[in-house]
């Protein structure tokens, strides 16, 4: 009886051990930038980034709202879901082509997606002068529904001072119901301007595609581009780095993760 009682105490003496021994585990620590973002383990997601809200013109750094002759904004886009907000000019890095390069008084327009879709792509010329071939071109791509953009002229010598008339010819539009994230398969987190990727599946994803788009003050993206970050030969389980570019956690949201395989079906 007494060797019996004596295996329960300790039996129990073990179960408390090993409870007590649970409930100190340290979780690992998340670093700064997954703190101060709440990263989560599929996808980051910044809480800064524009949404389905009313666009704030004037907080727009850089740009300047400015008057065409007989022309009223807002302005419905023929054949497309985009509506123009405004026009004007815009001086600081141009964004449009990655470059960041200065540019100064370039012809600009606040852009808005009115339908339920994300665009993925959509373009538009602006014959902005006495000549039908005087045109620029406007482009944008993977805007989030009810979404807004700053755009710039595809041709940065086309300044505001130059802009004559507002005449949209050829436009062109692709809608996609939502945007790719590969949700519960890759884990994306960001360090000294880098990109960590890990593949959370036991199953190679080949090239993996990290779509991210700038955004600025006045509840706008910045640009029709949309930036990537590609990563090759992603195994099973495996963690890569990759040089984030113009990538920053500050002043970006990736709005896409996609592979060869997801790219196709969607």
């Amino acid at each position: 009886m007494t060797k019996r009682f004596s295996a329960v105490i300790m039996t129990l003496f073990l179960l408390i051990l090993s409870l007590t021994a649970c409930g100190n585990t340290t979780p690992p620590k998340r670093t700064a930038v997954e703190e101060k973002y709440a990263y989560n383990t599929e996808i980051i997601h910044n809480p800064n980034a524009p949404v389905d809200a009313a666009v704030l013109i004037k907080d727009i750094k850089g740009y300047t709202e400015q008057k065409i002759y007989k022309v009223k904004f807002p302005r419905k886009i023929a054949d497309t879901h985009l509506y123009v907000e405004s026009v004007g000019s815009y001086t600081g890095p141009y964004f449009e082509d990655m470059s960041m390069e200065p540019c100064e008084n370039v012809f600009a327009a606040v852009i808005r997606n009115d339908s339920d879709k994300v665009i993925s792509y959509s373009s538009f010329n602006i014959i902005y002068g006495d000549d039908d071939h005087v045109k620029c071109g406007f482009h944008t791509t993977n805007l989030k529904p009810h979404c807004t953009a700053l755009v710039l002229s595809d041709d940065k010598t086309v300044t505001f001072d130059k802009v004559l008339y507002f005449q949209p010819n050829e436009p062109m539009e692709v809608l996609a119901d939502s945007l790719t994230m590969l949700g519960g398969m890759v884990g994306v987190s960001y360090s000294d301007g880098k990109l960590v990727v890990t593949n959370l599946t036991a199953d190679d994803l080949g090239t993996v595609y990290i779509r991210y788009k700038m955004f600025g003050d006045g509840n706008v993206f910045l640009g029709g581009f949309t930036g990537s970050v590609i990563v090759e030969n992603v195994s099973a389980f495996e963690t890569y780095e990759a040089d984030a570019g113009i990538f920053n956690p500050d002043t970006c949201e990736i709005i896409c993760v996609e592979n060869e395989l997801s790219a196709i079906e969607s």
